[in-house]
């Protein structure tokens, strides 16, 4: 009855009722602390707890307790369902750096996520998709951990095939994967251009014909692509980078209009200089004024972003800093 009267927005849950919720649902599950509170609806305030859109799902035929709820906090600051409750995502690239932070992100969001890499070896390698889907799982997370070199069409065509398999659809693409190279013109051979375009553009349109099916049988999803500011910069140097940032643009631009009537948002995001865990590293520490992705807008964005559909944001160049200033 909670249930149906918390939807018709006449639920007003109180202490006392939280009380009494909180020892059954540690009963079960102590890893999740619930709290509900008369401040804690539109408007109010949450005090000394987060409020998060969340499920509470109890079916231990012992308690005989089926409970779906807004609140759910964790009290070892684990997964809190929310924005994301139920999508599957891919995300490039996830065994570090950007890649990894919105991976976890979209993990505390709810959404069951592949980590896909060419480093995987948790034991030989602290930052690879194995380790970072551990992170994931600890804090009660789903993560499901692929080896993929994402220029390669039957790679990914195995992992997406596997991400099929394990969790049924896919409602998200974070074409994250990149390689950057900063270097004039007259120090770049043909080879490297070649790695950069493969890497930042091919790759991308691989990833994306890969899903793409999938998301059209849905009629749903979103894709959105790591770019960067390079793509319009007019300085010297980097001029590869640039070219491959553009054209990747431009690319999620196109498929936008090409898409629009299908449910699929498409996008791309600026994340700007962003510190890494290899970037610290080799910098013995100095943060050189940069911040990492979790400090910046960068998963809140890309949170967003994966909610969209073709009704809402989609065929955009949007910069993480702007958001919720000149976007959404």
């Amino acid at each position: 009855q909670a249930k149906a009267n918390h939807r018709s927005r006449r639920f007003r849950p109180d202490i006392a009722a939280a009380n009494k919720l909180l020892s059954v649902v540690l009963t079960t599950r102590p890893q999740f602390l619930a709290i509900a509170s008369a401040s804690m609806r539109p408007g109010g305030t949450a005090g000394h707890a987060r409020v998060a859109r969340a499920k509470i799902d109890c079916e231990d035929p012992a308690v005989l307790v089926r409970c779906r709820r807004e609140v759910l906090v964790s009290a070892s600051g684990g997964i809190q369902l929310g924005q994301l409750d139920g999508k599957v995502a891919i995300v490039t690239g996830s065994s570090r750096g950007i890649g990894k932070a919105v991976a976890i992100g979209f993990a505390r969001e709810g959404a069951r996520v592949v980590l896909c890499g060419r480093t995987t070896d948790a034991g030989a390698a602290p930052l690879s998709v194995e380790a970072a889907a551990q992170e994931i799982e600890a804090l009660g997370g789903e993560a499901l951990p692929i080896a993929c070199d994402v220029t390669d069409e039957a790679q990914v065509d195995n992992m997406v095939g596997r991400a099929i398999r394990e969790w049924g659809r896919i409602d998200v693409l974070i074409n994250n994967a990149g390689l950057k190279w900063g270097r004039s013109i007259d120090d770049t051979p043909l080879d490297k251009w070649r790695d950069v375009f493969n890497t930042n553009v091919h790759a991308v349109y691989i990833c994306t014909m890969a899903v793409l099916p999938h998301m059209r049988e849905q009629h749903s999803g979103s894709i959105v692509t790591v770019s960067s500011s390079q793509a319009q910069s007019d300085t010297a140097g980097g001029a590869v980078y640039a070219a491959s940032k553009s054209a990747a643009d431009r690319f999620m631009i196109k498929l936008a209009a090409e898409l629009k009537g299908e449910g699929i948002a498409v996008n791309a995001l600026y994340p700007g200089s962003t510190l890494t865990e290899l970037a610290l590293q080799r910098s013995g520490g100095d943060r050189r004024g940069r911040q990492t992705a979790e400090e910046k807008k960068i998963i809140p964005a890309c949170v967003y972003l994966a909610g969209q559909t073709d009704d809402g944001l989609t065929g955009q160049i949007l910069d993480q800093a702007e958001f919720e200033v000149s976007w959404p």
